[in-house]
């Protein structure tokens, strides 16, 4: 939990000024953060599979494979959320690009399939491991990173939605849930939550979790103005 606290801080470090900065006026703000969210998502992957790996050794070559398949795909929902081919109609572009991105997912998935069945001593737990690993860390995180670059909805809608703000909004829920939960579970915690799967993880921390991040993105909701009604004159900004 420390290590993912730490991470968390340097991740807004190097974040929040990139989801800061306009990416319209700015656009090489947008390519780093894109950049740095792809990175992110391959090391994730890694780390991810690794701890697969220990277990079951023979995923093998997918140890190396799968982390760049995930930097793909969150790559992929990137051009389909922001509509990066010209097609002419954006949402026949947009609708392009997400069948690129489930096609190159399906094929993932058939690889670690082929992987799993043709290798000696292969088992069904190192294919499930990859396909976890690409649904995590490469379409999850993709469509998460990918908040960043949403549109403002057609002044005809009901609100209008902010992508910078947004994800500014959804990474302060995170933080302040995993944080609560981490100092409240490791000093006050006394009952284990599932020991099974995660020993120190205590129902206490998971309670102060649950009510920190609520807390917090109620206030977040107002802070970052993620959304706001249509006609009124507020200058969308990120």
């Amino acid at each position: 939990m420390k290590k993912r606290i730490i991470t968390a801080v340097v991740l807004a470090a190097v974040l929040l000024p990139l989801v800061i900065i306009d990416h319209h006026k700015h656009p090489l703000a947008g390519y780093l953060f894109l950049g740095v969210g792809i990175l992110f998502s391959i090391i994730a992957s890694f780390e991810m599979i690794s701890l697969f790996y220990k277990k079951y050794p023979t995923i093998g070559a997918l140890r190396y494979i799968i982390p760049f398949m995930s930097g793909s795909l969150v790559y992929t929902i990137y051009l389909a959320t922001t509509h990066g081919l010209n097609i002419g109609d954006p949402i026949d572009a947009s609708i392009v690009y997400h069948v690129l991105t489930m096609g190159l997912f399906i094929l993932y998935v058939v690889i670690a399939l082929g992987f799993s069945i043709f290798k000696n001593h292969s088992t069904a737990a190192d294919m499930m491991g990859s396909v976890l690993t690409l649904t995590y860390c490469g379409l999850v995180m993709g469509f998460v990173i990918n908040i960043r670059f949403l549109e403002p909805f057609d002044a005809s809608e009901l609100l209008y939605f902010r992508g910078g703000r947004s994800f500014a909004y959804l990474y302060t829920i995170v933080a302040a849930t995993d944080s609560f939960a981490f100092f409240i579970g490791s000093r006050f915690g006394r009952h284990k939550l599932c020991p099974e799967i995660s020993p120190k993880k205590t129902v206490e921390g998971a309670v102060a979790g649950l009510i920190a991040g609520s807390l917090f993105g109620v206030a977040a909701s107002f802070l970052f103005k993620i959304a706001r009604p249509t006609g009124t004159s507020e200058t969308v900004v990120i």
